[in-house]
């Protein structure tokens, strides 16, 4: 896995992660729970195989262990591009989440492909994921999901370009649920 976060009072920025290849493990992690900003982050050329939680998890929240007066971080300008995920834990879509009024912003993901097994159940389109804004980030905090491919809840300014979400076995759940998404552009093919 590759993660940036948990511990994140100092901040993240202008970081470079590519040509990687994940196999038989945790997907990639950005995570600012604690008041830091974490900006500035292109991601390319990654290959995930066997997967066992979310692909791909974005998370702002405010946990807040820092220091008394710190105000909720940022989580912006981020640039995810050129991956290809197979095999990933059905139960758990990619997971973008910002928290109310504090939105993760100038989001792009583009030219990935997806491949889940498949097997979502239609009942699950009906689940609202928990807040959980003071949580510890970790995928599995959210629960059940109502997307097989992607849940995504406030975000401002989100770009998704050339992104093909499949499944192996009929996933009775949409590819994509958007809770409070501003400003989202989308292409698909």
């Amino acid at each position: 896995r590759i993660k940036l976060g948990t511990e994140s009072n100092g901040g993240f920025r202008n970081i470079t992660i590519s040509n990687c290849v994940f196999d038989h493990c945790r997907g990639l992690a950005l995570e600012t729970v604690d008041g830091a900003e974490l900006e500035d982050v292109t991601i390319s050329n990654i290959t995930m195989h066997n997967v066992n939680n979310a692909p791909i998890f974005l998370r702002l929240g405010s946990r807040m262990r820092g220091p008394a007066g710190v105000a909720v971080g940022k989580l912006r300008r981020i640039n995810i591009g050129d991956i290809v995920v197979y095999d990933a834990n059905p139960k758990q879509s990619c997971i973008i989440s910002g928290i109310p009024g504090h939105p993760i912003e100038g989001l792009s993901l583009h030219d990935i492909r997806l491949v889940y097994p498949g097997g979502g159940a239609a009942d699950d389109e009906s689940i609202h994921p928990p807040e959980k804004e003071n949580g510890y980030p970790e995928p599995s905090m959210f629960g059940a999901l109502p997307a097989y491919g992607f849940y995504i809840r406030h975000v401002k300014d989100l770009t998704m370009a050339n992104v093909q979400i499949g499944y192996e076995k009929e996933d009775q759940r949409p590819a994509i649920v958007l809770d409070d998404v501003q400003k989202g552009r989308f292409r698909f093919l």
